[in-house]
């Protein structure tokens, strides 16, 4: 009896950084190459596959990219995004097999500036995309934090005070949804190193559970990084309980290795890996 309860409360996320800008099989391509909507599709096979409940996508920056992601994801019939001129605001998109109401955006206040190299956070009106579950009572939140390019996530690090400010946003808008639902998920690429003091101090302020908290290794892949930086940690999938007891019955890592697009070509599909979680409430 309990393990029938279990397995039909259990929900399944995944939450990836899609890079949607660039064409990586030359890493020179801007916007939308062919490449990338191949990119695109690709992405969306593997994640009909891995059949998640709840799919939280990042830097989604054009609407073709994502209807290339989208082009085999048909089941999933809730699409959570806020238009922008160009694509999803901020890149932040949800999809679901689980109804959502309506989607709210909350911008990032502090985003830094021109000078310190935050122009990205602040083209893409970086912030917080969110929706409530119609008949299971959380939240979901997909998130994007300013780009912390120097990998040095110290007090005097120039992006440190923006970074710290819109983690101090989110744990504001975590405790003000906290009185509409038993439970929040937060998901997204945080520019967070998980050693860092930042990182220790969000955890402990907001009471969250870091569903990948044992583990060290990196969600980003090193082909990436220039010499001599060092692949961190910096995606998440937290989890913020009011009432309900919360049991993470698996999880893993995707897009972790390289795939063939275009019959021959065998790339990686983002510069990230993506964090899945299988949770139930009890």
């Amino acid at each position: 009896m309990n393990k029938t309860t279990n397995k039909k409360n259990e929900i399944t996320i995944t939450s990836l950084n899609t890079m949607g800008l660039f064409n990586f099989d030359s890493f020179k391509g801007f916007l939308m190459s062919w490449d990338s909507i191949e990119r695109g599709k690709k992405i969306s096979d593997v994640l009909l596959k891995e059949n998640a409940d709840i799919i939280s996508l990042q830097e989604v920056h054009t609407y073709k990219f994502l209807t290339a992601i989208k082009s085999r994801l048909t089941r999933y019939k809730y699409s959570c995004y806020v238009r922008s001129i160009l694509g999803p605001r901020g890149g932040l998109v949800i999809l679901s097999k689980i109804p959502l109401e309506k989607p709210i955006y909350q911008n990032f206040q502090d985003r830094g500036t021109v000078f310190n190299s935050s122009i990205v956070a602040i083209l893409r009106r970086s912030g917080v995309l969110f929706a409530k579950t119609t008949n299971m009572n959380f939240f979901i939140l997909n998130t994007h934090l300013t780009q912390n390019s120097d990998f040095d996530w110290g007090n005097k690090n120039r992006f440190y005070k923006y970074i710290k400010s819109q983690l101090v946003q989110i744990l504001k808008l975590i405790k003000n949804l906290s009185n509409e639902s038993r439970f929040t998920i937060l998901t997204g690429d945080f520019n967070l190193d998980k050693k860092s003091t930042l990182y220790k101090t969000f955890i402990k302020s907001g009471d969250l559970i870091d569903t990948f908290a044992k583990h060290e290794s990196p969600t980003m892949h090193q082909f990436f990084l220039p010499k001599p930086k060092k692949a961190r940690r910096l995606d998440y999938i937290f989890i913020s309980s009011n009432e309900s007891r919360i049991q993470i019955t698996n999880r893993s890592h995707i897009f972790t290795g390289r795939y063939i697009i275009k019959k021959s070509k065998l790339v990686y599909l983002s510069d990230h890996v993506g964090l899945k979680i299988t949770f139930s409430t009890i």
